[in-house]
């Protein structure tokens, strides 16, 4: 007689969580198991090792700190995953260079490069869900296409003295709290120079005719300011929700769906009230200069990037009007946030180690004299344009370093399932890693010591100036900016403030860390260096992530005039 199985309700529930448990099983063990990686446990995959290694950092540190934790107990290999499933995807953290060009680089299924992740959207309330950041294929290249005259060199050396003018309400900031001794936060002066340079490059017409404390809209998109009061009004309104909407990133390590649902409500009701004020700015000004724009006539040296980005346009359609909104705002954030961070941690560098600091006070000096007033600085810049910085390489070189030491970022890439992406490791084995997060993890990238060498992790600006070592590194180990086809739309603008500042600010006024970084003295009260040529740190200031990287305490300093004698 045959023998029956009777598929009770109960054998069925039995059969069903079997077949999920060996689905789970084959996930969490099998499926990935010749990649690198930390154990991995059923239930938790990879989060329980991530929460150790988090907790294990100082309170508030990036997740990059973790990643480097976790890269060391693994032996230091060139890529390893993370399993965050089913909350994230699977994290691939890329630790080489030549596996991090990979995925930056074009190929014939890519030709822009891999496409950003979903995860970035995210952001989508405070860059807008058409932004040139989270846009891939055709869509990112019209995109790259319509801004790129506007962040070109030769335009950004026009608008020098317009980046003077907001570099001067800088150091006259500077010159209130050397006066009195008051300790600041330098992250907030940063910002604030930063954020108003990109302001006044998208508006440089505005500023031939009025120099504003604080930017407004009008100058920030359309290139001249309106007198209607309902018009400054509006202005106000959009830079306070604007500021109100970035707040609401902040101390978000991970944006995920267990963040507050009151906080997404917040940001939708901020990005909504921000689409509406920007879009009739824009209106107003596209109105007002149509029959230029159309006719391209826009000037390149005199009108907004907007109005640049709109030539040719005849009608401002409700897709041109959504888009434009999307990259001012994508501009306010990107165009100041990096660039502020570089400049804090540059200045803290030097402020630590006195031999750079006067090296970089020497060469200064011989290409600008010995007054430190910024009218020296501006009459060269004037009247030698771009040539003058190739008379500064030692600055060049500081900030190069700085930017390998402390990445303002990191970049995220990610191939959809059946792309057949993959990545070769040293050894020559490849690996796909279709639908993972590919994640470029600068911090370690740009430490490598087989590459950097035992000095991987000191401040030596002088690595950059030996034409004998820089030819030796390959160009895929310094990578701030990223690399190909995706690389920053705005570095020419990074270096170019950050040469600008650096040069006027570093010779005027010497810097002192408060708190996390301060230095260690003797028993005589004197600062103790370090063989490596810095000042020992009573405890490190490290790096907290909130949309990016930044000193986690916003590098409070106090500042006084720098003394006679370095120069």
């Amino acid at each position: 007689m045959d023998t029956q199985i009777l598929l009770t309700p109960s054998v069925v529930v039995i059969l069903l969580l079997v077949f999920i448990y060996y689905r789970i099983w084959y996930h969490r063990f099998k499926q990935y198991s010749f990649w690198p990686q930390p154990p991995v446990s059923l239930l938790w995959g990879h989060w329980n090792v991530m929460h150790k290694a988090i907790q294990a950092c100082p309170a508030g540190a990036s997740s990059d700190i973790a990643f480097g934790r976790i890269w060391e107990t693994l032996g230091r290999p060139p890529a390893f995953i993370l399993d965050l499933r089913p909350v994230g995807s699977v994290l691939c953290v890329v630790c080489n260079h030549e596996m991090a060009e990979q995925s930056a680089q074009p190929s014939k299924k890519f030709p822009y490069g891999l496409g950003k992740p979903p995860v970035m959207k995210t952001m989508s309330a405070l860059i807008g869900r058409g932004s040139i950041i989270t846009s891939n294929g055709l869509e990112w290249k019209n995109l790259r296409r319509r801004y790129t005259q506007a962040f070109a060199l030769p335009h950004l050396i026009r608008l020098l003295p317009v980046i003077l003018d907001k570099v001067g309400n800088f150091l006259q900031n500077i010159e209130e709290y050397a006066v009195s001794s008051e300790e600041f936060r330098l992250g907030d002066i940063c910002n604030r120079v930063t954020y108003d340079i990109i302001s006044k490059i998208m508006a440089p017409r505005y500023v031939a005719h009025r120099a504003l404390r604080s930017p407004s809209l009008d100058a920030v998109l359309l290139g001249e300011s309106s007198d209607n009061i309902a018009d400054q009004l509006r202005q106000r309104e959009i830079f306070r929700i604007y500021h109100q909407l970035v707040a609401t990133y902040r101390n978000t390590e991970e944006e995920s769906f267990l963040i507050d649902p009151r906080v997404k409500w917040r940001r939708r009701r901020m990005a909504t009230q921000l689409d509406v004020l920007i879009q009739e700015a824009i209106k107003y000004r596209f109105s007002h200069s149509r029959s230029r724009v159309a006719n391209h006539t826009i000037e390149g040296n005199l009108d907004g990037v907007i109005l640049m980005s709109l030539v040719g346009v005849e009608e401002l359609t409700q897709e041109i009007l959504n888009s434009t909104c999307d990259q001012v705002k994508t501009f306010l954030f990107a165009g100041h946030d990096t660039t502020s961070t570089l400049l804090q941690w540059a200045l803290y560098e030097l402020s630590r180690t006195p031999r750079v600091l006067h090296s970089l006070r020497t060469e200064l000096d011989e290409v600008l004299g010995h007054d430190t007033g910024t009218e020296v600085l501006y009459n060269c810049l004037t009247t030698q344009g771009a040539s003058i910085f190739g008379k500064m390489p030692y600055l060049s070189a500081i900030i190069k370093e700085t930017l390998r030491l402390h990445p303002p970022g990191a970049t995220a890439r990610m191939a959809v399932t059946g792309s057949g992406v993959f990545l070769q490791f040293p050894d020559g084995r490849t690996l796909c890693v279709d639908d993972f997060v590919v994640y470029n993890c600068l911090s370690i990238i740009h430490r490598d010591g087989d590459v950097y060498g035992e000095s991987s992790n000191d401040f030596i600006p002088e690595r950059w100036l030996c034409k004998k070592n820089t030819s030796a590194l390959p160009a895929s180990t310094w990578r701030p900016f990223e690399r190909g086809p995706r690389s920053c739309l705005g570095q020419e603008l990074a270096n170019i403030e950050a040469r600008v500042i650096l040069a006027c600010a570093a010779r005027k006024y010497d810097f002192f860390k408060v708190g996390l970084g301060e230095t260690m003295v003797d028993a005589s009260g004197a600062p103790i260096l370090h063989e490596n040529g810095q000042y020992r740190a009573v405890e490190d200031v490290y790096n907290t992530r909130e949309l990016t990287f930044k000193p986690i305490d916003g590098m409070r300093m106090t500042v006084q005039p720098a003394l006679a004698l370095d120069h």
